[in-house]
């Protein structure tokens, strides 16, 4: 995994660095990067990997987010994509600033509202992806095709982590 997310994280930044006006490729990079240091730092004391993993899960949600929007800017209402980053980027400066004494009893409370965020961020992207294949824009199928089978694989990564599910293994890992 961490092989993978470091091609894939190499390649894409230098993806950007020849189309610099594409913000895709910056976004997917970011993703891998954020995705390579949770599973590069996953292996330390288990407080410090609850802070990582919720680091991580808010970067990744904002990633994410403007990786999408860069397919399709129109879709998406600037005044929540800030809004959606003041809250992300409070929420990653609470859980880094907390003392790390006291995060893991708070731990439930701020995964509960990284889920919320998390929630929110799928909605808004759904929505706009959905409008995108309403107003028939280029790409928009397939586009949100993919995003429903990466949804469907992380769902069943979380209800697998979770113990919901009894799975062998989580599906979907490498699947996008």
């Amino acid at each position: 995994m961490i092989g993978c997310f470091t091609v894939n994280s190499i390649y894409h930044f230098g993806l950007f660095l020849f189309y610099r006006k594409n913000y895709t490729a910056l976004y997917f990079a970011l993703i891998n990067t954020v995705a390579l240091v949770f599973n590069l730092l996953n292996l330390f004391h288990f407080e410090f990997e609850q802070k990582i993993g919720s680091l991580t899960f808010i970067l990744n949600s904002l990633f994410f987010l403007y990786f999408v929007k860069s397919f399709f800017p129109e879709e998406f209402l600037e005044t929540l994509n800030r809004i959606y980053t003041a809250f992300a980027l409070f929420f990653f400066l609470a859980v880094l600033f907390y003392p790390n004494g006291l995060y893991e009893n708070a731990y439930m409370y701020f995964n509960k509202a990284i889920m919320l965020l998390m929630l929110f961020s799928i909605v808004y992207i759904l929505q706009a992806l959905i409008r995108a294949l309403i107003r028939r824009r280029e790409d928009s199928l397939p586009i949100l095709t993919g995003m429903t089978v990466l949804l469907v694989f992380s769902l069943s990564r979380y209800f697998f982590k979770e113990s919901f599910v009894r799975i062998p293994n989580p599906l979907g890992a490498l699947f996008f």
